[in-house]
């Protein structure tokens, strides 16, 4: 069975301390459909954090059978964060095409995820495509010295993307409207939000190479 992954990424700031960011994000997720308006501080707890460079919450169990998940926080330090997405505050949720309802994810949460967590980028990627991908970014990541599918690039267009306008300009030399006007006749929904553009590229997830043929497609007339 094809599994997926749900992926958001925040810049984290640094006047905004782990857990006034993690509060934050609970508190915003009482706007979003069910299961996510569940879960409390109380479900939710962060670990102890003396020491750590990182803060990892499990939480994919509270929305139901068949996910896992968590959210991790990095340390605010300016002698610690660089502009690269290591130093990301991330939220990760796998999850089976058949376990989820996808209209519902695509249209309603992730919109309101991404406004909740504050992200910068986001997508619903295929799991084992990431892991076949992850030798190639690597190299060109070497190579470049870029953070080529993170703050500075987009490697893949997925089923499902967002991207603020400072990735839109690093990635793509565009605004998030110029890409909006390219993708909007092509697809089944593009919307500005968030100080950048939200697409859903795949009517479902039930074919991942027509979803893998697409995003090509999609990125070579983005970057043209």
């Amino acid at each position: 069975m094809e599994k997926f992954e749900l992926e958001l990424r925040h810049r984290p700031l640094l006047n905004q301390s782990i857990e006034e960011k993690h509060h934050t994000f609970l508190e915003a997720m009482q706007a979003i459909p069910a299961p996510w308006n569940s879960i409390s501080q109380n479900d939710c707890p962060l670990p102890p954090q003396a020491g750590s460079l990182s803060t990892t919450t499990q939480f994919g169990r509270l929305l139901g059978k068949g996910f896992k998940g968590h959210i991790t926080y990095v340390l605010r330090s300016d002698k610690y964060i660089e502009d690269r997405s290591q130093y990301d505050d991330g939220l990760f949720i796998e999850f089976s095409g058949k376990t989820i309802n996808y209209s519902l994810l695509v249209n309603e949460t992730i919109p309101a995820l991404i406004i909740a967590f504050g992200a910068y980028r986001a997508a619903v990627k295929s799991v084992n495509l990431s892991i076949d991908d992850w030798p190639d970014i690597s190299e060109i990541a070497e190579s470049t010295g870029k953070d080529v599918d993170g703050r500075d690039g987009v490697y893949r267009v997925h089923a499902v993307n967002f991207w603020d306008s400072m990735l839109c300009a690093r990635a793509f030399g565009k605004q998030p409207h110029k890409i909006f006007d390219l993708l909007e006749p092509l697809i089944p929904r593009a919307q500005l939000i968030a100080n950048g553009i939200y697409t859903v590229c795949a009517q479902d997830l039930s074919d991942t190479q027509k979803i893998i043929s697409t995003g090509h497609e999609l990125k070579k007339l983005i970057g043209s």
